[in-house]
Parts: C-alpha cells; structure tokens; sequence
C-alpha cells in the first residue's frame, strides 16, 4: 500500500505521457488565445507557505522574463495536496491586484480544488486551463488573424517535474 502512494505522488506519474501531451497542447491553445505563458509545476512538496514557495519557483523559472510579463505558474505539491499559483505583474494588473482580480483567481483555485477531489488529474488540469482562459481571453488586443500581437511563445508548454528540469 505504501509503495502504491509513492508511486502516486511521485511527479513523474502524475500523468501519463499522453496525459502530459494533451495538457501541453491544451497550453499552447490558451497562451495563443491570452498572450500569457502558462507553465505547469509537478512537485513533491511545498512546505507550509505555498504561497511563498510558488512565488519564489517562480522567479527560479524565469517566468518574470517574459514578454509583458504574463507568465502563470501552477504548482501542484502531490504528497502535500497542495497547489499554488502565482501570476506576473503584467497579468495581474489586467486582473486587478485586489478586488475583482482577487476574485478570479479565488475561483480558479477553487474549481482546480474541486476537480483535482472529483476528475481526473488530467480533466481538473484541463479545466483549470479553460477556466482561466475564459478569466484572461481579453488581456491583449487581437490582430487581424485573432493572435495576439505581443505573443511569442517563449517557454515550453510542457510541464516542469521536480527533479528533471529545475537546474
């Protein structure tokens, strides 16, 4: 049973290749349609200020480097069950710091809660994405063909495990 719950909870089987496939795909449609990089974060543990920790991975991973600086962290502690997400200044003033703003992301906390409790890991993560999409779809102005102007994908879509790519 103990061995069951590792293997679990390690990050790299969170999902399955597939899985981690549909997820990165599903990230590049919602970086076209928002003009943000969203970045996945698979990790054993987030200590007891999630917050902080995410905030922290965050500039670890240089998504403070982006474009505009609308980079999105989403980092899942699995042996925790925990999850944080930390957004740019770039997104948050869009949001609104406080307000509104604070609103949206409370709701997309709590739909990845609910779903991560109630589907699949790979259906909450793809609804999170959805429901954030909806949150973020008029950040930046469209060009004729519905791209936004500022976009370049800048970072992968595929999500960071801990272990594999954090050097």
């Amino acid at each position: 049973m103990l061995k069951r719950f590792f293997k679990k909870h390690l990050p790299r089987t969170f999902l399955n290749n597939q899985e981690t496939k549909t997820l990165s795909e599903r990230v590049a449609v919602f970086e076209e349609k928002t003009g943000c990089e969203l970045v996945f974060h698979f990790r054993r543990r987030l200590g007891t200020n999630p917050t902080e920790y995410n905030r922290k991975l965050f500039y670890k991973f240089k998504l403070d480097k982006t474009t505009g600086h609308r980079g999105i962290l989403i980092t899942l502690a699995l042996v925790d069950r925990k999850f944080s997400v930390w957004a740019d200044e770039g997104v948050a003033i869009h949001t609104g710091a406080s307000g509104i703003g604070s609103k949206l992301w409370l709701s997309l906390c709590e739909v990845l809660s609910r779903d991560l409790k109630s589907l699949s890991h790979i259906q909450a993560l793809l609804n999170a994405v959805e429901h954030a999409e909806t949150m973020l779809k008029d950040l930046a102005p469209l060009d004729k063909k519905g791209q936004h102007k500022e976009f370049k994908n800048e970072l992968s879509n595929s999500p960071i495990i801990e272990g594999e790519d954090e050097n």
